[in-house]
Formats: structure tokens, C-alpha cells, sequence
């Protein structure tokens, strides 16, 4: 079973690999682990949420 940080990762790299390859990218995105507390507490609220919301999906 992967933790909501795992997830919260997971989403992350997918966001940011969908951001790459709409624009042009003066910069390079952090990586997961150079986010801050806070960066990291926002994704992990949203695989939290985003949980919930599928666990309501039938």
C-alpha cells in the first residue's frame, strides 16, 4: 500500500512532466525532494483529497 506522500509524489512528477511538455521551460521544476515543507504539505493535502474523491467513484 503506497503512503499519501508516495502518491503525493507520484502526482508531482506526472504535473510536472505534463507542464514540460506544454511550454517552454526557462528553468527546470524541483524535484520532489528540494520542495519545501509547505510545497510538500499542499501535495500531500491534494492525494488526499483527490483519494476521497475516487473512494466515492461506483
Amino acid at each position: 500500500m503506497k503512503s499519501y506522500e508516495q502518491i503525493a509524489e507520484a502526482m508531482y512528477r506526472a504535473w510536472v512532466k505534463e507542464r514540460e511538455s506544454r511550454e517552454v521551460v526557462l528553468g527546470r521544476y524541483l524535484a520532489w525532494s528540494a520542495l519545501s515543507d509547505d510545497g510538500k504539505a499542499a501535495w500531500i493535502a491534494a492525494a488526499k483529497q483527490a483519494a476521497a474523491e475516487l473512494a466515492l467513484v461506483h
